[in-house]
């Protein structure tokens, strides 16, 4: 039979100030496209959901049809024809069908785009930031909007480089574009990757929450960002190919073509990746926390490096899930419990709810908080306090 879908939903940001974001919600999706939204005394399921995104406090998706679903987004629009959904802290952004794009939700955070409307035509990519939207049009142009300092402005002097541009990336403060030709700009906050120097010749991107990547034909790979805004020591793939990358703060991980991991970036959270390393083979998926790495082995067996109080110490046997907050993970073992490892205010420890952790069939992430649904249909929740205030949620 097959196994439950897991989707985590994790909303940008910086390890160090998530305590004081309001999230009070989280989204557990099922194999059948059905979604359910559980949040302090509310709850509600939608069906037949393709794709969600959140804020800070609301969520959105689309449904199958190209329907517009929202949950405590009061001033959403109804939308018919959505094709995808993209959110910053405080507000959302709609790709239409046609190419147009509908905003909704915090002015500074880009919920407004009137200024930039005439430009978003035949747009064909949408990412964010924290507070800001880059939009990619069929010419290869860029749009951006939203709170500057998060990327929301890009300067005349770097938007005259950027023709023919065919992908955009985002940090959580800055976003980064790779051209036709090769060459890639930066732009936003320096602290996240925005002061990038004009690179070329390279042929892929990549983005964490403080840092970008960019590889070169020559398989040498920068990273920029993080702590500092300079950049790292290259570090080189040869002609290895990578396939599902992942980004901690200024790191990054990679699955390669043999299904071995290679990672990248910030030494602290890539400290013990040597220790491990004979152990990730066959590995099927990967996650990470602000700060450290998990690998989840197709036996079931899930491995992790970088800083020990953000979840880079742990193992666990017979997981068939792995989910991360910015602090800790968890896993869902085969016989529906749930093992978890990390900062105590991000997930780390069960507290309260640990015996109750049995015959679990989906399990979820926020950002400091994980979220169990049981066969029965109780869902629990643990994590930082503020976020985990009502625990328990019985069957409907």
């Amino acid at each position: 039979m097959e196994g439950p879908r897991i989707d985590t939903t994790v909303v940008k940001g910086f390890w160090q100030d998530q305590c004081y974001r309001n999230r009070r919600a989280a989204a557990l999706r099922c194999s059948n496209g059905a979604l359910r939204i559980t949040g302090d005394d509310l709850s509600a399921t939608f069906s037949e959901v393709l794709q969600v995104c959140s804020t800070r406090d609301a969520f959105a998706g689309v449904r199958a049809n190209g329907e517009l679903w929202t949950w405590n987004s009061l001033d959403a629009p109804e939308l018919s024809d959505v094709q995808c959904l993209v959110a910053t802290d405080g507000a959302f952004a709609a790709r239409m069908r046609t190419g147009a794009v509908v905003t909704w939700g915090c002015e500074e955070k880009g919920g407004n785009c009137l200024q930039v409307r005439s430009d978003l035509v035949d747009v064909r990519q949408i990412c964010s930031s924290r507070g800001a939207f880059a939009a990619l049009t069929g010419s290869g142009r860029v749009v951006v909007w939203g709170q500057r300092e998060s990327g929301g402005y890009l300067p005349s002097h770097r938007a005259a480089r950027l023709q023919r541009v065919v992908r955009l990336v985002a940090s959580s403060g800055a976003f980064a574009a790779l051209t036709e030709g090769g060459t890639v700009l930066s732009w936003g906050s320096p602290q996240h990757g925005g002061e990038l120097p004009q690179l070329t010749d390279v042929v892929e991107i990549y983005a964490s929450y403080r840092a970008f990547a960019f590889r070169r034909s020559d398989g040498q790979v920068i990273t920029w960002g993080g702590a500092s805004p300079g950049g790292q020591r290259p570090f080189d793939l040869g002609a290895r190919r990578l396939h599902g990358v992942v980004g901690s703060n200024a790191a990054f991980a990679g699955i390669l073509e043999d299904d071995t991991v290679v990672t990248w970036g910030a030494h602290d959270e890539c400290e013990g990746f040597d220790k491990v390393k004979h152990e990730l083979f066959d590995v099927e998926s990967l996650c990470s926390s602000s700060g450290a790495f998990a690998a989840l082995r197709r036996d079931g067996a899930v491995r992790c490096w970088g800083d020990a109080a953000l979840g880079g110490h742990g193992k666990a046997e017979t997981a068939t899930a792995l989910v991360a907050t910015l602090g800790a993970f968890a896993v869902l073992r085969s016989d529906g419990r749930v093992t978890c490892w990390g900062h105590r205010f991000s997930g780390g420890e069960p507290g309260s709810v640990a015996a109750q952790l049995t015959e679990v069939v989906l399990l979820t992430s926020s950002e400091v908080a994980f979220t169990a649904l049981r066969a029965d249909g109780t869902v629990l929740r643990w994590g930082h306090p503020y976020y985990t205030r009502c625990n328990l949620y019985p069957a409907e």
